[in-house]
């Protein structure tokens, strides 16, 4: 304001412009910033990229992602040469610890505490006796130590400029780890797009509105602004997500007599894609958890359906193995030792049921094959509840 009592309006100038510059850290929560929003750590390069690539000509560009692609294959040749067999959970974090700077999401992996799995401390064994004596003798010897595995695949999904990172971290938890040793007993996908989405089959028509769900599926703001549904970027997005349902459906396919647990938290799928984007071993799980999914009636049918399905193949092949061996042993079937289930989105009480009752249907089954197993702990959306 002047002396005369004239006012001069002044322009603002924002403390950062958005989708260029993140809000400073906040000093209290680490990895959080001051506006509550949680920083992706460990995956710095796509961001960083982005803004280098901003204020960049073509051609510097162009030889700045060939040197970045050319480093990238580099160190992931290096860290294939130095793989070598893993046998404690210390082993295997370390491994993944060196993947983690080139996947396109978070890979953690911890002690399955809630796995049943029996984890023997010593053990012994009899030694030969002597010749001139009838007694024989016994020392306690270290037995294998079994550390049942929880594997945490945690978005949101980025870009990932080579598809080796992935297919490393296949080969280490499925080659690399004993399976003895270090059994894949639980396994947790959270803020995944789980869909399948096939390059070059959906139709001009649908694929803006497919990449737009997609998008909103696994974004926060920040990435909406960063890789918009028409950009080269999500494209690489929807190759990367190919490559992380491959991916997740081998460690599934591979580990699935260990598999207990399978938990899902803000996991989108389509009902045609129940078990088929993941597969489902419902013969095996004792514990199945859909976190904050938007399930509808139609999810709970297919999984349903798919439960059927599993247990007449079963029953075929457990028919073929009788005709052939003269086999009497009882099969499991889904859901038959299913102890813990979640349900979650727009569900209805009659969509409920008939789980319910195909779930008891089994265990009763079951019971009468000798195991004693009841559904102990039930989870539904509380707009279903009466």
């Amino acid at each position: 304001m002047a002396a005369d009592g004239t006012c001069t309006r002044v322009s603002e100038t924002p403390a950062y412009a958005s989708g260029c510059h993140s809000p400073p850290p906040s000093t209290h929560l680490p990895g959080r910033t001051n506006d509550g929003c949680v920083l992706q750590l460990g995956q710095p390069e796509p961001f960083t990229d982005a803004y280098i690539h901003a204020g960049s000509s073509p051609a510097a560009r162009e030889i700045e992602d060939t040197s970045s692609s050319l480093a990238v294959a580099m160190a992931l040749a290096a860290l294939e040469a130095s793989r070598k067999p893993l046998q404690t959970l210390e082993q295997i974090s370390a491994a993944l610890t060196m993947c983690a700077p080139y996947l396109p999401l978070r890979v953690e992996v911890e002690a399955d505490l809630n796995s049943s799995t029996p984890i023997p401390a010593v053990g012994t064994a009899a030694m030969p006796a002597e010749t001139d004596s009838a007694s024989t003798t016994s020392t306690a010897i270290p037995a294998v130590t079994a550390v049942p595995l929880y594997l945490h695949v945690l978005g949101p999904l980025l870009p990932c400029p080579n598809a080796q990172a992935l297919r490393t971290l296949e080969d280490i938890l499925l080659e690399d780890c004993d399976g003895s040793r270090l059994p894949l007993c639980a396994l947790h996908c959270a803020d995944l797009d789980l869909r399948r989405l096939r390059m070059g089959e959906d139709s001009d028509d649908a694929r803006p509105a497919i990449a737009a769900a997609a998008q909103r599926a696994q974004s926060d703001a920040f990435l909406d602004l960063l890789l918009s549904p028409t950009s080269d970027a999500h494209s690489s997005c929807i190759v990367t997500a190919s490559q992380l349902l491959t991916f997740l459906r081998r460690i599934v396919s591979t580990r699935g007599a260990q598999l207990t647990t399978l938990h899902f938290t803000r996991c989108y799928v389509a009902p045609h894609d129940v078990g088929q984007s993941i597969p489902l071993p419902l013969a095996t799980l004792q514990r199945l958890r859909f976190e904050h999914c938007s399930l509808t009636p139609a999810h709970i049918a297919a999984l349903v359906a798919l439960a059927r399905q599993q247990d007449a193949l079963a029953s075929a092949k457990l028919a073929e193995a009788r005709g052939v061996g003269g086999l009497s042993s009882s099969r499991h079937r889904s859901f038959g030792i299913l102890e813990e289930l979640q349900l979650s989105g727009s569900l209805t009480p009659e969509c409920i049921s008939e789980l319910l009752d195909y779930v008891e249907e089994q265990q009763q089954c079951s019971e009468g094959c000798g195991r004693e197993v009841a559904l102990r702990l039930l989870c539904v959306p509380l707009l279903v509840v009466r």
